[in-house]
């Protein structure tokens, strides 16, 4: 039986494992979008529009022209996997009811939400514990 659970949105799955190319990179270096999508299989195209959503977030820098490309705002081992999602996915907030789209808690519970904070609790333990540098050095 398929898991009940969505996976993550497609252009969250693009965003981190561009994020991860890009952290197998020398930090000084910048990375074409190309290099990028060679290395991710995700379209060129795609992938621009994804950089760009990580560069307004501040978690890289770009540069435009023939020897542009991107780079790491600041070090690869302080920018968490929930920033990366946070960046692009709107739709991955923690905090929405699973049961609808309010916000559910203590003083307003809906009738899954004691359960879904026990099996959430991990995987918001991950998205502030794991860097993308973690993921990037996991490479099978």
């Amino acid at each position: 039986m398929p898991s009940p659970l969505p996976g993550l949105p497609l252009t969250t799955r693009y965003a981190i494992a561009a994020a991860a190319a890009l952290a197998r990179h020398p930090r000084d270096e910048l990375v074409s979008t190309r290099v990028l999508a060679e290395a991710t299989a995700v379209p060129a195209a795609f992938l621009s529009k994804v950089m760009g959503m990580l560069r307004e977030a501040g978690l890289v820098r770009g540069a435009r022209g023939r020897s542009g490309g991107y780079t790491f705002a600041r070090d690869p081992a302080t920018i968490m996997l929930g920033e990366i999602v946070g960046a692009v996915c709107e739709d991955c907030e923690t905090d929405v009811c699973v049961m609808g789209d309010r916000t559910c808690g203590g003083d307003d519970p809906c009738d899954l939400h004691d359960l879904w904070s026990v099996a959430s609790a991990p995987l918001g333990h991950l998205m502030g514990t794991v860097s993308i540098l973690d993921v990037a050095r996991r490479r099978r």
